[in-house]
């Protein structure tokens, strides 16, 4: 084809054949441009249009597994595509972890092929699953190999492995060849600042099941669930502190009109001591003595509403917590005997002295101690444990521990959650849903935890960990 004054119009170009076309007649002054293999020739005149003549007489191969390899690829990140669609779409619907990881467990069997599959949380040194899935849809228990599941979220990354057994990495880990894994994934779900557990996929049958982009699909996953569940437990925080907010205003208002009646009450008290103890009749004695401890009992439930409605500091004072955990014992002593329950306790006094508040720390671990006292049945020979003993870590000095263990009922599964929380309880009517909200407060504002362990039908442990402080902390300091 060739070009010459006016360009022939679109589509009208004679098509090229064999031998190569003729010489192009460009105008005076245009640029020519031919490739090595003389196929295409450019023309540019200037501002003109380009203009070009393609040999179509080449020929080229397409192997069709190339092809259909090519294709497959590209249904599957098109799929993947579609997953990361859906996944953000249920996180951004779904506030509740619960739903979301059973939701995310559904995407992710749709485009991974996996015989099993599971999603953890870890508290402390435990990994609890939220969610568990067979290949057939089954939301049955599976057991995990927990040497992959630990080195995922210990060390905060992504595994694949496609013959586990055989895996450097995992040689020590007997879970590995009781369990006959051969293929899995493992990928830590983390937030901003921390680990909060992690996505579990695996094949029993086939070695070399799952893929780099598999790998690359879930970590992206864990990592949305990662933000998701973190901002879940920021906004249950706030909702939390705003409603503590306005149940302390209104619990301060309380307190302070009931203890001004029972100031007038108290100086009563020491008229009606005299008169009393002028009276030989042993009931008007039994009466008042019921009465006093009413007075008391009034009194405490009203000093707990005031401390928990403001914040303060401790009363820092050095001594030693082998002490307020024997005051507790002593004042408990009675109220354990009448349902014939036993108090043992196992004292480390190599904890020394430290700085803490005495009074009430004092006042935590009998709260602890009433409950365990109330939560275990009467006779059959049960006790309660009180225990102390010293941790290493974390700080220069190490922590103070207290344990409360009971043989009770332990906690249901539907209250674990709320043990802590204020105006909760489950002794009904006979609680006032102070007691434990305040022991974590006294807790956290000495810069320490309190935790509980139980299994229902066998008992609880309340752990009380206090910073064994050799100094004087400074106002404010947790």
């Amino acid at each position: 084809s060739t070009a010459s004054g006016p360009f022939p119009a679109a589509g009208s170009l004679p098509r090229p054949s064999s031998p190569p076309p003729p010489a192009l007649n460009l105008p005076a002054g245009a640029l020519r441009i031919d490739t090595p293999s003389g196929g295409v020739k450019f023309s540019d005149a200037g501002a003109g249009p380009v203009f070009a003549s393609i040999d179509t007489n080449k020929s080229m191969s397409i192997d069709p597994k190339m092809l259909k390899s090519a294709l497959a690829k590209f249904s599957k990140a098109e799929k993947n595509l579609a997953t990361l669609h859906a996944v953000g779409a249920v996180l951004a619907t779904a506030n509740e972890p619960r739903i979301f990881f059973a939701r995310l467990m559904d995407h992710i069997f749709d485009v991974v092929s996996a015989d099993r599959g599971a999603i953890f949380i870890r508290e402390k040194d435990h990994f609890l699953p939220q969610v568990t899935r067979t290949a057939e849809g089954k939301t049955e228990e599976i057991a995990v190999s927990q040497t992959i599941l630990r080195r995922a979220v210990h060390d905060g990354v992504s595994l694949l492995t496609s013959d586990a057994a055989a895996d450097e990495r995992f040689k020590a880990g007997a879970s590995i060849i009781m369990q006959q894994i051969r293929s899995a994934i493992c990928v830590p779900i983390r937030g901003r600042s921390e680990v909060f557990g992690a996505i579990y996929v695996d094949s029993k049958i086939a070695r070399g099941a799952f893929t780099d982009d598999d790998l690359e699909l879930l970590t992206t996953i864990a990592v949305q669930a990662g933000i998701a569940l973190e901002n879940s437990r920021l906004s249950q925080e706030a909702a939390r502190a705003e409603r503590m907010a306005a149940i302390g205003l209104v619990v301060s208002g309380l307190a302070h009109d009931i203890k001004n009646y029972m100031m007038a009450l108290k100086g009563g008290d020491f008229i009606l001591d005299a008169i009393i103890k002028g009276i030989p009749s042993p009931e008007a004695q039994q009466s008042w003595a019921t009465l006093k401890a009413t007075h008391k009992s009034i009194s405490d439930l009203v000093m707990d509403m005031l401390s928990y409605s403001k914040a303060r500091d401790p009363e820092w004072a050095n001594m030693d917590i082998n002490g307020s955990v024997a005051e507790a014992m002593q004042v408990c002593r009675e109220r354990a005997q009448l349902k014939g329950i036993e108090l043992t306790q196992e004292m480390d006094y190599a904890i020394g002295p430290f700085y803490y508040d005495p009074k009430n720390i004092s006042r935590c671990i009998m709260n602890i101690l009433g409950n365990a006292i109330d939560a275990t049945p009467e006779g059959g020979g049960r006790s309660i444990a009180l225990r102390t003993r010293v941790e290493a870590e974390p700080g220069p000095d190490g922590t103070a521990v207290v344990e409360v263990a009971d043989q009770g009922t332990g906690i249901p599964p539907e209250a674990r959650d709320k043990v802590f929380d204020l105006m909760y309880s489950t002794k009904g009517s006979k609680g006032t849903g102070l007691g434990l909200a305040l022991t974590r407060k006294i807790v956290e504002e000495h810069g320490g935890t309190v935790t509980f362990e139980t299994e229902m039908g066998k008992g609880t442990t309340f752990i009380v960990r206090l910073p064994r402080r050799r100094k004087r902390p400074a106002p404010g300091q947790r």
